[in-house]
């Protein structure tokens, strides 16, 4: 399975070049029988808000609670004036998968979830 952003929600704010790259991730996915899931941020947000993660660090967090492997991986707290660390995007891709509980609410309620 591969999980996305879906950038037409609410709270997206991606470019036309991204889009793209999307849409071909999307159907290079189909061609190959993968199931491919989007969400919005807003989506994702407000699932993980519900159990006191507001952020992006506290939804990292939540992962690594869950995921004791990607423990390391966790960067360490950012200053408003530092650059977001690049090990961050791991827990982007990863805070959508089954095993999360609010990832598997948002995967088995959610009418936007986009299956190929």
């Amino acid at each position: 399975m591969i999980v996305l952003e879906d950038y037409a929600g609410k709270g997206s704010r991606r470019c036309q070049r991204i889009q793209w790259f999307i849409n071909d991730i999307s159907q290079l996915a189909a061609k190959q029988k993968i199931r491919v899931r989007s969400f919005s941020r807003a989506k994702v947000k407000q699932t993980f808000g519900e159990s006191g993660a507001s952020n992006k660090y506290e939804i990292a967090i939540a992962i690594a609670k869950r995921f004791p492997e990607l423990t390391t991986r966790l960067p360490r707290f950012r200053k408003p004036w530092m650059s977001e660390d690049y090990r961050m995007s791991i827990f982007d891709g990863d805070r959508v998968r089954d095993g999360v509980p609010q990832c598997k609410a948002l995967m088995d309620c959610d009418p936007n979830v986009t299956d190929l």
